[in-house]
C-alpha cells in the first residue's frame, strides 16, 4: 500500500525522469518527457481530473490560482516538481515589481514535512461523509427543505457527490429533469461519479456533448448543464462552486428553483466561499448544511495541502484587533513573503469582493499599485488596494486595464486613484473605519467599480456618485457591475449623463434592478433636467378620482423624470422601471394589494408636488387636447 501524502521538490534532472504515469507539465514549452502540457493560465481546464505527478515550469511566470487549482489534483503518493533556473524576482518582475517572485521563493522554503506517511487505498465506493449526504436527499425531496448545501475544502469530493446525488434522483426518486450548472461544464468528477453509480444501478442512459456542453438522457428523464445565467428555470437546480458563480446569481437561481442542491469551497482559490456561507446560506430558512472533511485523493495530514493552505493563505481569517494608529500606505516590499502577507489576505478574503490567490499576486506586482492599512493591535483593522490609471489613448476601445480611468477620460482625460479591494475587520464593521481608511488614500479623483450591490450605501455615504451601471450582468457574480466616483468636473459630467440614461432607459435596459438599489443609484446625482411636458389636466382628474393611474401614466412620468431624486422605489419601480404590482411585491416581500395601496399613495403625493411647481415653470406645461403644445 503506496503512501498517503504527497511531495513537494525542486526538479532536477534525476527526479524528473523517475517520474512514471500521468504527468502533468504546466509551462510555456514543451515537456522533454511524453506528458501533458498545460498552459499556465489554462488552469481551469484541468478541474476535476486526477494527475500521479506535477511539474511546475517556473522559467515563466505562473500566475497563483494556478498552484491550489493544479497541485489539488494530484494524488495520494505523486509529486509536485517545481522547475528553478532563474531568479523569481526577475521572472515577475519584466511586467510588474517582481515582488511575488520574492514571496514565491521564500514561500517553497516553508515546506515541511512532519511525522510518519500513513498508508493510502483510494476510494472505490462513497466515503462515509459522502454516504450520510446521501441520506438528506430524501428530506430534501418530501419535506419543506430548499436547499441542501454541501460545504467543504478542495478535494473533498463535492464534485462526485453531487453526480452521485443526480444518479439518485433520477433512479430512486424519479425526477425528470435536473439542471446543473457551474462556472464552467468541464465536470468531471461529476460525470465520472454518475456513471459509476447509474452503470452499478444497471439503469440505461447517454451523454451526449455540444462543444464543451453536455447533458445525460435516460428513459423519460434528462440531467443537463446550462451556463449559470440560464439556471434555476424550475424543477431540481445543482449548483457546482457555488462560490464562484457569485451570490446574487445564486439567490435567483434559489429563488427560482423548486428544490436547489449546492457544493462550495469554503477555503479555496475560485473566489472566497466564506462570504456565501455567511451571506447567503446564514439568510436561508429551509435548508441543510452538510460538510465533508475528509480528503478523497490523498490522506489527511498531506504535507502539500497543508503547504498551500499556510502559503495562499485559504483558510486565514481575520484576528481580533483594535486600531492603534492613523491609516497609511504599506510598503509592499515589507509583505512579499507569507507570514507577512497573512492578516491582509485574512482581511481581504471576506471583503465584498471575489477573493482568489491571484489577488495576492495583484497585491504584490501592480506597477501603479499601493498597498493601504488602518493599524491595528497586532493586525490592521482595515485593508485597502488601490492602482492608479493613467488615461488610455482610446478610451472607446474595449481592453483590459484602466477600467474607470476609461469611463471617465470619455468625457475629458482623467487620472483615478481606483480602489480595487477594500475590507474591515467583521468585528468592527459600521464604526466608520472603511471611511477613514478611504479619505486617506483618496486622490484628486478616485472611484471604484464592483458587482455586489450591497456595498452601494457605503460609497454614497462616502459622497461618491453613480457614474456607470453596466447593461450586462458580470459572469461571475451574477449582478450588474456598478462604478462610482468623486473628485473633478469629469465626474459630475459623467453623474449627468449617468442619469439621463438610466432614467431614459430603465423601462428596458435596467429593469433587473430592484427598484430600491436604483433609487439609491440616482439619490446623489448632479441635477439633470429632461424636460417632457406635463399634461396638468390629467394629474388633476387622477388627483380626483375621475381616472386611474395608467390613464394618467404620460403625466405622471414626465413629473417622474424632473423629480426622480424624491421617487419612493414603487414610483420608481412603476413609472421609470415599468414593473408590475407583482414585481414591485417581490421587491418589497409584501402582497400585490399592500404594494398597490403604497404605490397609490406615492403617486398621489408625486402628482400634488408637480402641480405645485407648475406655476414655477419648471415643469413645461401641456393641457389636454392642446396640439399647439406638442
Amino acid at each position: 500500500m503506496k503512501c498517503g501524502w504527497r511531495s513537494l521538490r525542486e526538479a532536477d534532472d534525476s527526479l524528473l525522469s523517475r517520474l512514471k504515469g500521468k504527468v502533468l507539465f504546466l509551462s510555456e514549452e514543451s515537456p522533454p518527457y511524453p506528458w501533458r502540457r498545460l498552459s499556465p493560465f489554462a488552469y481551469r481546464k484541468v478541474l476535476g481530473t486526477e494527475w500521479d505527478h506535477l511539474v511546475i515550469d517556473l522559467r515563466y511566470p505562473v500566475p497563483a490560482n494556478a498552484f491550489p487549482a493544479t497541485i489539488e489534483t494530484v494524488k495520494a503518493g505523486g509529486t509536485v516538481a517545481y522547475i528553478l533556473e532563474k531568479d523569481l524576482r526577475e521572472v515577475y518582475g519584466k511586467e510588474g515589481t517582481g515582488f511575488f517572485g520574492k514571496y514565491l521563493r521564500e514561500a517553497f522554503d516553508l515546506y515541511e514535512e512532519k511525522g510518519k506517511c500513513p498508508p493510502w487505498k483510494p476510494p472505490t465506493d462513497l466515503t462515509k461523509e459522502q454516504k450520510r449526504a446521501m441520506k438528506k436527499l430524501g428530506k430534501l425531496i418530501v419535506s419543506n427543505l430548499r436547499v441542501l448545501a454541501v460545504i467543504g475544502d478542495r478535494g473533498r469530493g463535492k464534485s462526485a457527490l453531487l453526480g452521485a446525488m443526480a444518479s439518485s434522483l433520477v433512479s430512486e426518486y424519479e425526477v425528470k429533469r435536473i439542471e446543473v450548472t457551474s462556472i464552467s461544464p468541464e465536470m468531471p468528477s461529476f460525470l465520472k461519479m454518475f456513471k459509476r453509480e447509474m452503470e452499478k444501478r444497471r439503469m440505461r442512459f447517454r451523454i451526449e456533448r455540444a462543444g464543451e456542453e453536455w447533458r445525460i438522457l435516460g428513459p423519460g428523464w434528462r440531467v443537463e448543464w446550462v451556463p449559470p445565467s440560464q439556471a434555476g428555470r424550475g424543477g431540481i437546480t445543482m449548483i457546482d462552486e457555488a462560490a464562484a458563480i457569485g451570490l446574487s446569481r445564486v439567490r435567483r437561481i434559489i429563488n427560482k428553483s423548486w428544490r436547489t442542491i449546492l457544493a462550495t469551497t469554503v477555503h479555496g482559490y475560485e473566489g472566497s466561499g466564506r462570504a456565501l456561507t455567511k451571506l447567503l446560506l446564514s439568510n436561508i430558512k429551509d435548508k441543510e448544511v452538510v460538510e465533508l472533511k475528509e480528503p478523497v485523493r490523498y490522506a489527511k495530514g498531506d504535507p502539500v495541502e497543508a503547504w498551500l493552505y499556510k502559503v495562499f493563505h485559504l483558510d486565514a481569517e481575520p484576528e481580533a484587533s483594535e486600531p492603534t494608529d492613523e491609516p497609511r500606505e504599506v510598503n509592499r516590499e515589507e509583505v512579499s513573503n507569507p507570514p507577512s502577507m497573512r492578516p491582509y489576505a485574512a482581511l481581504l478574503a471576506y471583503a465584498h469582493y471575489r477573493w482568489e490567490p491571484s489577488d495576492i499576486q495583484l497585491v504584490l506586482e501592480h506597477p501603479r499599485g499601493k498597498l493601504w492599512e488602518y493599524p491595528g493591535r497586532g493586525a490592521p483593522v482595515a485593508v485597502a488596494f488601490t492602482v492608479d490609471e493613467d488615461p488610455p489613448e482610446d478610451p472607446w476601445k474595449v481592453t483590459k486595464g484602466a477600467a474607470l480611468s476609461r469611463l471617465l477620460s470619455r468625457i475629458k482625460p482623467t487620472r483615478v486613484r481606483r480602489v480595487v479591494r477594500i475590507a474591515v475587520a467583521p468585528e468592527l464593521q459600521r464604526k466608520g473605519l472603511g471611511s477613514r481608511l478611504l479619505k486617506t488614500l483618496e486622490a484628486e479623483v478616485t472611484g471604484a467599480i464592483f458587482s455586489n450591490h450591497e456595498v452601494l450605501d457605503f460609497w454614497l455615504k462616502n459622497e461618491y456618485k453613480v457614474i456607470y451601471v453596466s447593461p450586462k450582468f458580470n459572469k461571475y457574480t451574477g449582478e450588474k457591475n456598478v462604478a462610482v466616483a468623486k473628485g473633478g468636473d469629469a465626474v459630475s459630467t459623467a453623474s449627468r449623463l449617468f442619469v439621463k440614461r438610466f432614467l431614459l432607459s430603465a423601462h428596458a435596459v435596467y429593469r433587473d434592478i430592484d427598484p430600491k438599489k436604483a433609487v439609491k443609484m440616482i439619490s446623489n446625482a448632479e441635477d439633470v433636467h429632461i424636460g417632457l411636458e406635463v399634461d396638468e389636466e390629467l394629474l388633476e382628474l387622477y388627483l380626483q378620482g375621475r381616472i386611474e393611474r395608467e390613464s394618467a401614466f404620460p403625466a405622471l412620468y414626465a413629473c417622474a423624470l424632473s423629480h426622480f431624486k424624491e421617487l419612493s422605489p414603487a414610483s420608481f419601480g412603476f413609472l421609470i422601471q415599468g414593473k408590475t404590482l407583482w414585481d414591485l411585491a417581490a421587491s418589497y416581500e409584501i402582497k400585490p394589494q399592500e404594494v398597490e395601496e403604497l404605490l397609490e399613495e406615492d403617486l398621489k403625493s408625486l402628482a400634488l408636488k408637480c402641480l405645485k411647481h407648475m406655476s414655477s415653470q419648471l415643469i413645461p406645461k401641456a393641457s389636454l387636447g392642446d396640439d399647439s403644445a406638442k
